[in-house]
């Protein structure tokens, strides 16, 4: 029964470092994500005192007090990091992205800092990147177009948001293998404002009189 015990043991420590990789790589917000260290961290601990052996109770509490800051600084440090990239490194993301199977979730958000936020579902990706060169708003609408086709009139909706001083966040959706894409554009609290896009011929006077 001990060795089971001990067995046991380890296979909890062998799932608590998988779930701070887990948490590291920023699926969920920080809230639900110190949630899910949290709740297992609990169970980790009470079952160290029920069952575990001796070393297991000390041990547990220094994986978990090692652990869990580590895997929330990564998920943080990771959230708030920006990359500078080159338009074509980012479009292969969502390229990728709108090749793959199944359902798919792939969302676009152009900060007035011109910051690009990237959020991906299969393969999960999420990020923070800045464009080496290009208008930030013409790479939003183009890979829009790549996915909608050209003719959609979501870039029409876009523009009409930016003209009026609202920004949005453009998610490409699709539910199912067989089903269509679809384009919501969602308001979001902390990318309120658009960016001004003076040097782009385009969205230049669009953004205007934008904040």
């Amino acid at each position: 029964m001990a060795g089971l015990n001990a067995l046991l043991a380890v296979a909890v420590l062998v799932g608590l470092v998988w779930l701070f990789r887990w948490v590291a790589a920023g699926r969920h917000t920080v809230w639900v994500s110190a949630l899910y260290l949290l709740v297992p961290g609990a169970i980790a601990v009470s079952q160290a005192y029920r069952f575990g052996p001796a070393w297991a109770v000390p041990v547990t509490w220094a994986v978990l007090g090692l652990g869990a800051p580590l895997a929330m600084v990564a998920l943080l440090l990771g959230r708030f990091r920006i990359v500078a990239v080159q338009p074509a490194f980012l479009r292969q993301y969502v390229r990728h992205a709108a090749q793959v199977d199944g359902p798919q979730y792939i969302g676009l958000c152009v900060f007035s800092t011109g910051v690009i936020s990237l959020t991906i579902a299969e393969p999960f990706r999420r990020g923070l990147f800045s464009l080496e060169a290009g208008c930030q708003l013409c790479f939003l609408e183009d890979q829009v177009k790549r996915i909608m086709g050209e003719d959609t009139p979501a870039v029409a909706e876009y523009r009409a948001h930016l003209r009026a001083g609202s920004n949005r966040n453009v998610i490409i959706k699709r539910m199912q293998p067989d089903a269509p894409w679809q384009v919501v554009m969602r308001s979001e609290d902390t990318a309120r404002d658009p960016l001004r896009a003076s040097a782009c011929p385009v969205h230049g006077p669009l953004t205007a009189g934008a904040r």
